[in-house]
């Protein structure tokens, strides 16, 4: 399976949480099912770079968005869903951003 249909369904399957940091984003799919879940009653918590482009957090979404800062980049890139649900707790991480130069063109790892 694709990473981005792989993650989506992650996303889709969440109960409780979604702890997000992403340095880029500009996949309005993963986006919008981080915002879904937030509709459906999922916390969500999610970091972005104050200076990395992030188009897909445009306009702002309903879920707290907190932007790094100007003196240090925020360069994480994770994904923790529902960490408090042994059985469905998930986590993702490496060097991929959510963009789709990432996804489909760059070596990354995740």
């Amino acid at each position: 399976m694709r990473l981005s249909p792989m993650v989506l369904a992650r996303i889709n399957a969440a109960q409780q949480t979604l702890d997000v940091a992403m340095y880029n984003n500009n996949r309005s799919d993963l986006t919008n099912a981080v915002k879904a879940a937030h509709n459906r009653g999922v916390r969500v918590r999610y970091v972005a770079a104050l200076d990395a482009s992030n188009t897909a957090l445009n306009p702002l979404p309903a879920f707290p968005v907190i932007f790094g800062n100007s003196e240090a980049i925020m360069h994480d890139k994770f994904l923790v869903i529902d960490a408090d649900l042994p059985d469905n707790a998930w986590v993702m991480s490496g060097s991929l951003n959510w963009t789709n130069q990432n996804i489909n063109n760059d070596f990354n790892n995740t």
